[in-house]
């Protein structure tokens, strides 16, 4: 899936490797006493630990630099999550009050089972408001997508529809992320071709 565009909830098409340490005891078949164990275990520990700690001082090294420089390449690499939502029947008064607190821009609205229906944004709070609930202002067109479709084919989409905000949606339809214009911006900037190019 790449699209879908919700409208009041209904939705269309848009193993590591083990070391083994061996030891020899002079005697067939004599058992080693708890304190000779003790002494094995100390030595296989102080000799693991010489040639373990340079692997794993390696391998944290390793994934600290993979973070730095991987390639973010979906939505759930970029999306804000959890993300903020309010409820359908919820007065306007208290999206404003969330959007203002949060300092958002646009505010997913979602039904009692978290499914989106609609979307209230900077240009939905214009006019009068008093007392009218966010279902009554919302915007009911809404285009979302999945965590797995590709960053590039989002900021076409943008583009393209003319969007500055995509909520993320799993296969329940429920919200769990929210994918904004500056967070496109800050993916462009951050990418090592960008960068690059500067």
């Amino acid at each position: 899936m790449s699209f879908l565009i919700a409208i009041n909830g209904q939705f269309s098409p848009l193993n590591p490797t083990v070391e083994r340490v061996k030891t020899q005891i002079s005697s067939v078949g004599q058992v080693p006493t708890v304190r000779e164990f003790k002494d094995i275990l100390q030595t296989v520990d102080e000799e693991a630990a010489v040639r373990i700690n340079p692997k794993v001082d390696a391998y944290q090294q390793h994934a600290k630099s993979f973070q730095q420089n991987r390639k973010y390449e979906h939505a759930r690499d970029i999306m804000t999550s959890p993300v903020k939502t309010i409820p359908q029947f919820a007065l306007v008064s208290e999206a404003i009050k969330k959007m203002t607190q949060y300092g958002f821009r646009h505010l997913p609205v979602v039904n009692e089972m978290n499914v989106i229906i609609g979307m209230i944004s900077e240009r939905e709070l214009i006019g009068p408001l008093e007392n009218k609930l966010c279902h009554e202002i919302m915007a009911h067109k809404v285009i979302v997508s999945d965590e797995t479709t590709s960053i590039n084919e989002i900021a076409i989409t943008f583009l393209n529809e003319k969007i500055n905000a995509l909520p993320i949606i799993n296969r329940k339809n429920e919200v769990t992320g929210i994918i904004t214009l500056t967070d496109i911006l800050a993916y462009v900037i951050k990418s090592t071709s960008f960068l690059g190019s500067a």
